[in-house]
């Protein structure tokens, strides 16, 4: 009995030590497991700190002085602390094509994760697929397309059409971003409208509407009468209107054009040199000896002449024009991998043409700034095919002819009448080449990594 007694004891000391040994064992893997998620919380924590910092950074860069637009605000170290954690911007670099790099460290509880963002900044104007500082304007039989930027998801917002007075619709006739299958003679050749956007209108329709932006005071208008209306009252009045929103804003200001940057980099581009010798050959001596693409009026106007008897050459790099360009009927124009930049007006009469077009490493120069003078001016069945940036402080009138754009417009007014308009945005117009900041910018997040 008691032999029996003994054994009993010897099992329930056993079963005890093996409960204490498991017990031990389970708070050993709870504090384990509660140490792992602690430290997955901490790492979350500090990459999302980290993210915090990157739209610290993009705010900062969006509401610095124009003069420190090219990452002045976040050299001296942008750093915060926060409930979680802490951010620090460590590095801020400037590449080629207006774009700035900078790596953001995020902390919390010991845990540390660095992220490397690529941005681009500029004028908020730019991030418009159209802006009128003062007036946008349709009217006759005008049709305007602006491809906006979220069709190929490019860039965060905008890509728009925005005013810093009215946009003013003067009839039922006009159309705006209208995809009704009507063919157009843009770059591509005559294509039918829809094919702006390719198989994304039928995919999703939406991403053919547009955002109709009021900065500042700016009104809405409709008819001859100039009546203020609001969104739905204009969609009755213009059947053609593929308007998703109307917004609000604050008042934007215009950039300004660093017209002697622009004159030095037109000055040292001698890739037109044989051009000139030809063009001033034997007549003028200035002319024919030049190796630079700075010009007066009268000398601009002999090189389009030799152009217009040798159709097959074309200009190439940044041209510049004291004084005014007026491409005669039926006369053409084409500049490679460069920009037509004009001291004054830039007339394209009946039937002329006009191309700037770049390639991939020219697509931050403006395509066409036309400053201090009239403006562009496109009569009927003039044609301008424009690559990048094209910038005025007068008007952008299209009267009867056809504008295309790949990049974005901006000008004191923006007026079609009768005219195609097509702007595609593209957001590389944002670090435009010679184009000064003025007021708030807009930095756009081109992508991000994280550093291991």
């Amino acid at each position: 009995m008691r032999r029996q007694e003994g054994q009993a004891l010897v099992i329930v000391i056993a079963a005890m030590l093996a409960l204490q040994v498991t017990a031990w064992a389970f708070l050993s893997r709870m504090n384990v497991e509660q140490r792992l998620a602690g430290g997955s919380v901490r790492q979350f924590a500090a990459l999302f700190a980290a993210d915090a910092g990157l739209q610290k950074a993009l705010w900062t860069l969006e509401e610095s002085p124009p003069e420190a637009s090219g990452g002045g605000p976040l050299d001296s170290g942008l750093q915060e602390a926060l409930e979680t954690g802490a951010f620090a911007v460590e590095t801020v670099e400037s590449l080629p094509d207006g774009l700035i790099a900078i790596v953001v460290r995020g902390e919390a509880g010991g845990a540390v994760r660095r992220i490397r963002a690529l941005l681009r900044v500029g004028p908020e104007v730019f991030a418009y697929g159209v802006y009128g500082h003062s007036a946008v304007v349709f009217d006759g039989q005008a049709r305007t397309y602006v491809v906006p930027c979220r069709a190929n998801g490019a860039c965060r917002q905008g890509g728009d059409l925005a005013a810093g007075r009215i946009i003013w619709f003067g009839n039922s006739w006009v159309a705006l971003n209208d995809f009704r299958g009507r063919w157009l003679s843009l770059r591509e050749g005559p294509i039918s409208d829809r094919y702006l956007l390719g198989a994304a209108v039928a995919l999703d329709p939406s991403l053919s509407l547009l955002d109709l932006v009021l900065a500042g005071d700016a009104q809405l208008l409709s008819g001859p009468e100039q009546a203020p209306v609001d969104l739905e009252e204009l969609r009755r009045r213009v059947q053609g209107l593929g308007v998703r929103r109307l917004r609000i804003r604050g008042p934007f200001q215009m950039p300004v054009a660093d017209m002697r940057y622009l004159k030095a980099l037109a000055d040292r581009n001698d890739a037109n040199a044989l051009t000139n010798s030809a063009a001033g050959a034997p007549w003028d001596d200035r002319l024919g000896t030049r190796a630079g693409s700075r010009y007066t009026e009268d000398e601009f106007e002999a090189v389009l002449d030799y152009l217009k008897d040798h159709p097959t050459r074309v200009l190439r790099g940044i041209v510049f024009v004291d004084g005014d360009v007026e491409l005669e009927h039926r006369t053409s124009l084409t500049i490679v991998d460069g920009a037509l930049i004009v001291d004054g007006g830039i007339e394209i009469q009946t039937g002329a043409r006009l191309e700037v077009r770049h390639g991939p490493g020219t697509r931050t120069l403006p395509g066409i700034v036309a400053w201090q003078g009239g403006g562009l001016h496109i009569r009927r069945e003039g044609l301008a095919i424009i690559d990048g940036l094209v910038l005025s402080d007068k008007d952008v009138n299209i009267e009867g002819g056809t504008l295309d754009v790949a990049g974005a417009v901006a000008a004191k007014n923006f007026l079609n009448t009768d005219g195609t308009a097509v702007v595609r945005y593209n957001s590389a117009v944002l670090s435009s080449v010679g184009i000064r900041r003025v007021g708030r910018g807009f930095a756009e997040l081109l992508s991000w990594q994280e550093l291991r």
